[in-house]
């Protein structure tokens, strides 16, 4: 698992073997006049991206471009986005728990999924990893 924050109390995120994940909640600003919004905003990040990484000569995971979808755990579709060119990607999703699945078009890389927790009011952090296959 990639380390970055701690996840705040009663948020989780766990991610289906063999990728990793980090996952944290970030309670978001909101004014008494508007709307409070809880969902997941994170990261989709590819690797590894070379055969031997070395000390010396780092090879970080890539950004991945492509579908990512946010279902039930019986399986419905609730959200669909796309990740950006920097793998960037945000959705709003009601409080409950989801899969958190990113949809390559083909064999490589391998599909990922991340199970999580959205809070009310709150944006959950995540980085989802898919698997290159490179090895």
């Amino acid at each position: 698992m990639i380390a970055t924050e701690s996840p705040a109390p009663n948020s989780t995120a766990t991610q289906a073997p063999p990728a990793a994940a980090t996952a944290t909640s970030v309670p978001v600003a909101t004014s008494t006049q508007g709307p409070r919004i809880s969902g997941v905003r994170g990261t989709a990040l590819v690797g590894p991206s070379c055969p031997v990484e070395r000390e010396d000569e780092p090879c970080p995971d890539r950004p991945w471009q492509g579908v990512v979808v946010a279902k039930t755990l019986s399986g419905a579709e609730v959200a669909r986005t796309e990740s950006d060119v920097d793998g960037r990607f945000e959705m709003q999703l009601p409080p409950g728990e989801y899969e958190l699945v990113a949809a390559p078009d083909g064999f490589l890389p391998a599909p990922s999924s991340l199970y999580i927790t959205v809070l009310p009011d709150q944006v959950l952090e995540v980085v989802l990893m898919l698997d290159s296959g490179i090895r």
